[in-house]
């Protein structure tokens, strides 16, 4: 395979044989030979060498003349031991550089490659730079061979100095162009073609115009051609004129273009990108070799190609490709001159033709057929499938008249463009014949098929003349007659005169791809079909050999076993027309599916052994190949579990039975494994798709057999279901806020997981009333149960979130009070509650009594993430007249009372009188401080002052609270009251 991939590039760039070095000593290797030398130098070197994946860089040259610079790193591994010598390269290429593991490698030559002493047993670093010469004659381009060591695979960079789009590389895949830079991935190959420059990528001609003007008397022709010529590199090469022409001029504009020749013909090169026009001149010989003249021109392929010719006298001008012509012909006699002007298809050979104008010719119709007849005999009716290959070599035809056989019924024709078809009787102008009328005339090739059918006696030993027909009007006949047997009759040995017996393969291949059947005969014919003479014979007998795999799954649930069985029939000789399985006696088969499936049914005519049971599948018609049946059993299990021997199905008549089986069970029963005969026990995942995918649950036991039969027992034991949680509330918010007016309003959020419970049930305290109940942010409707609870629906086997908002009314709040707040009570396990009360600034809390645990409000602003589209129907003041108390509690089970908060408060009139009252307590405790501070002592009306100035600073401190800096200030007064008494009653005694 390596090497056709090396001669084809080779044929690709087309270098000669082995270039000679040039003066930089740079080399251009035929990659050919260099496959030779480094096969021979490993069969020498008898070591066997490994390469990693490399990577390939290679640097294109800045100018014309230079070489591309390539450097390649790998990883390579000899084996062996000791030193051992491995090719490396080519001799012939001149390295630049060339290091192993770091170190400047030392080579040998031995039979035109470079062999290298390596340690064996360990992989090493290698690295070389060497040059290659491009292939002469690309301007400002080239293409060049590179040649590689035996890398595993590669990864190629190519850098030039214009743009990638110019860069070509064989064999590349994945090729990525950046810039000026191409990378692509290279698979095991020795050696790359890169070609870069004009003339190869980014070039278009998007229009050709050629008028050719041939010589009244001569044998040559000019011609004079314009292109038009995008270019999107720097230059492109264009093919202007055919090999065999004789160029004059080619230039662009007033400007000369340089032309060069090749086996393509002559090409002009165009320098500078963008839009360019080229006029070109040429001669061409006038060929007359096929009686009429003719001028053979050969051409770029381009979308827009206008050819125009013109030619003295009155002439009829034909092209070829065929193409719509506007011929025009002026002036008469020796004065006429005619010319005709065409579009072609895109197309690189065009032939120009003219002749003088004579009387069209009589019409001529010249049709061969092949005709390939394919005859069945089933009882009673012999069938035959006809399809005939048309070729009309000369004109058109619009109707195919086809012969047919006396008492053959035509009833259905096919093909393209078929308007209609009508029979005709026999008479004395032609035979019994069909005829198939067209849309439209047709010519070249056409293809038309027929079926027809007769009648036929089934008696065995009866003469039958085939169902043969004839296309009619053909030149040249010729075809195949083959014959298929059917199930029960079919056609005896046939000897007829006119045919060469053929087998099968004398068929088309697309027609041999849609039998069903074997060719039980065949014979071909050249000329005329001559009638086939057979009779009725039984259908010959052929031996049926089938193999059989059954792969079942069983289903231990409480009270049957039940068997799903893939049956995999594959028939290897004959066919078959019915099945017999076979199964335990107790068994009783549900379902059978079976393609062609007749009927299903107790074969109670045969015999299954001792203890077993028939069960027969017949088929509508016989089949072959592979037949899979679809089997569900089932068996019924005692009430008291034990022993159970696992039923098995047989294909009875295979000669070989295999299969594998898995047992599940459903959950509360147990299967352990008994005694096993002729299986093998393994990991569920070693059992086919078949019986791993049929089952929800898991598998567990698994078992393979290679013959049958078989028997393996288990024991099964019943277990009581342990009832689990159905739901749980993994995360539930309370949200309670205390107005002025008594009432209270509580937001409870519920984070629901649910397996198969339809309602969550919440107990709300007394005197409530719901404003909105939603799940996933979507009104439900909640109803009420009998003990008073709120049900809320539930979505199985999903995470739900309900949101519940009430209200619970109560009276105004007075100036001293409590109040129990009732947290909603669920039926179900609830976990992690978090609840925040919120009470107005004005309610001094001086008691709060709970068995939950106190919390911070922003872990619970935290930790609450609001329902997406969730409407609250009611508007709290600001939070800011709002106080705000956190509790929490982790594990809440529905058995339990439910959790509350107890609040004592005392409702304060207003700010403005807590700073009265704390203005008034620290003018009355000013003089009993400033007493005391001198050493006096108290009289009874100054008590009294200190006595009222406490309760008046309790009472702010109860109602209001006292703020840290109102006490520090509260306290810097009464400290610098003391402060000052006592220093001047010091002052005072030290005068005295």
């Amino acid at each position: 395979m390596r090497r056709d991939v090396l001669a084809f590039i080779c044929l690709l760039v087309a270098p000669s044989a082995l270039a000679a070095p040039d003066d930089a000593g740079q080399v251009q290797l035929p990659l050919a030979r260099y496959e030779a030398l480094m096969e021979a130098a490993r069969g020498s070197a008898g070591v066997v060498t490994t390469w990693s994946r490399g990577t390939v860089s290679a640097t294109l040259p800045q100018s014309p003349g230079g070489a591309v610079q390539v450097t390649v790193d790998a990883r390579l591994t000899a084996s062996g031991e000791g030193t051992v010598r491995v090719p490396i390269i080519a001799a012939d290429v001149v390295l630049r550089e060339a290091t192993i593991d770091g170190d400047v490698a030392l080579f040998t030559t031995q039979g035109g490659v470079l062999m290298a002493s390596v340690p064996a047993g360990r992989p090493l670093e290698v690295r070389l730079r060497y040059s290659v010469s491009p292939s002469a004659g690309e301007a400002e381009g080239g293409v060049a061979v590179i040649p590689l060591p035996p890398l595993a695979s590669s990864e190629l960079t190519v850098s030039g100095p214009g743009r990638a789009d110019d860069i070509e590389v064989w064999p590349a895949q994945d090729i990525q162009r950046s810039g000026d830079t191409l990378s692509a991935g290279v698979s095991p190959t020795l050696g790359l073609v890169v070609r870069w420059g004009a003339g190869h990528a980014g070039q278009a001609v998007r229009r050709a115009d050629l008028l050719v003007v041939p010589e009244r008397d001569g044998e040559g022709a000019d011609v004079t051609g314009t292109y038009e010529v995008v270019v999107a590199g720097s230059q492109a090469i264009v093919r202007v004129a055919p090999p065999g022409a004789a160029l004059v001029d080619v230039r662009e504009g007033n400007e000369l273009l340089g032309a060069r020749f090749t086996e393509e013909g002559h090409q002009a090169v165009v320098t500078g990108r963008g839009r360019h026009v080229v006029k070109v001149h040429f001669r061409v010989r006038v060929d007359r070799s096929q009686g009429q003249p003719q001028v053979t021109l050969g051409l770029e392929r381009v979308p827009i190609t206008r050819v125009e010719v013109a030619v003295d006298g009155k002439r009829d001008v034909t092209f070829d490709p065929p193409a719509p012509a506007r011929i025009e012909v002026t002036g008469e006699g020796d004065a006429a001159r005619t010319r005709a002007e065409a579009h072609l298809p895109p197309t690189d050979r065009v032939v120009v033709r003219w002749t003088e104008s004579r009387a069209a010719p009589e019409d001529l119709v010249r049709v061969s057929t092949e005709t390939f007849q394919l005859v069945t005999l089933r009882e009673a009716v012999m069938r035959s499938r006809v399809i005939i290959h048309y070729q009309v070599i000369r004109g058109a035809v619009r109707e195919l008249p086809i012969e047919l056989p006396d008492d053959a019924v035509l009833f259905k024709v096919n093909g393209v463009g078929v308007d209609d078809w009508r029979t005709f009787a026999r008479s004395d102008e032609g035979p019994r014949q069909a005829r198939v009328y067209l849309s439209g005339d047709v010519d070249g090739e056409y293809t038309l098929e027929l079926e027809l059918e007769t009648v036929v006696p089934t008696a065995e030993g009866t003469p039958l003349s085939v169902l043969l027909v004839r296309p009619l009007g053909a030149y040249r006949e010729m075809g195949v007659v083959a014959l298929f047997d059917g199930d029960k009759v079919g056609f005896a040995p046939a000897e007829p005169t006119g045919y060469s017996k053929v087998g099968e393969d004398a068929l088309p291949v697309e027609i041999r791809k849609g039998l069903t059947d074997k060719v039980a005969q065949a014979f071909k014919h050249v000329g005329a079909p001559q009638p086939v003479a057979t009779a009725v014979s039984a259908a010959r007998e052929r031996e049926i050999r089938f193999d059989a795999r059954v792969d079942t799954l069983y289903f231990v649930k409480d009270g049957a076993l039940i068997g799903n069985a893939s049956v995999i029939v594959e028939v290897k000789s004959g066919r078959r027309d019915a099945i017999v399985l076979s199964v335990p006696e107790a068994v009783t088969i549900l379902a059978v599916n079976a393609p062609s499936l007749n009927k299903a049914e107790p074969a109670k005519d045969f015999d299954a052994g001792p203890g077993r049971k028939g069960h027969r599948i017949s088929f509508t018609r016989a089949l072959e190949g592979a037949i899979q049946i679809d089997l569900e059993m089932e068996l019924l299990l005692p009430k008291e579990l034990g022993r159970i021997a696992l039923p098995d199905v047989r294909v009875e008549g295979a000669e070989v039975e295999e299969g594998a089986f898995g047992i599940t069970a459903e959950t509360g029963i147990e299967v352990q494994p008994g005694e096993a005969t002729d299986v093998r026990q393994v990991d569920s995942s070693e059992l086919p798709r078949s019986v791993r995918l049929r089952s929800e649950r898991e598998v567990v036991l698994g078992y393979t057999y290679a013959r049958a039969p078989w028997s393996v027992s288990f024991d099964v034991r019943r277990h009581r279901t342990v009832e689990t949680l159905s739901a749980v509330v993994k995360r539930a918010w309370l949200e309670t806020t205390i107005l002025e007016d008594g009432h209270v309003v509580t937001h409870a959020t519920f984070d629901v997981t649910n397996s198969d419970r339809q309602y969550l049930r919440l107990s709300l305290p007394d005197n409530h009333k719901v404003w909105s109940v939603t799940s996933d942010g979507e009104a439900v409707k909640a109803v009420s149960d009998q003990q008073g609870a709120l049900a809320i629906p539930l979505r199985k086997g999903a995470d739900v979130r309900i949101d519940v908002i009430y209200e619970v009314r109560r009276d105004p709040l007075g100036v001293v009070g409590g109040l129990e707040l009732v947290a909603p009570k669920a039926d179900l396990l609830l976990t992690d509650l978090k609840w925040l009360v919120r009470a107005p600034s004005r309610m001094s809390l001086w008691r709060v009594a709970t068995e939950m645990e106190r919390g911070q409000p922003w872990e619970y602003h935290q930790s609450y993430v609001a329902t997406p589209g969730l409407e609250v129907p009611f508007s709290l003041p600001d939070s800011q007249e709002f106080q705000e108390l956190a509790f929490t509690w982790a594990v809440h089970d529905p058995t339990e009372e439910a959790l509350s908060v107890g609040i004592s408060f005392l409702v304060t009139p207003g700010q403005g009188l807590g700073v009265v009252l704390g203005l008034l307590a620290l003018v009355l405790l000013v003089p009993v401080v400033r007493r005391r501070a001198r050493g006096e002592a108290l009289s009874g009306r100054e008590k009294g002052l200190l006595a009222l100035g406490l309760v008046l600073l309790v009472a702010r401190a109860v109602g209001w609270g006292i703020e840290p800096v109102e006490g520090g200030v509260a306290v810097a007064v009464l400290v610098g009251v003391a402060l000052v008494s006592a220093w001047r009653a010091r002052g005072t005694r030290g005068e005295s």
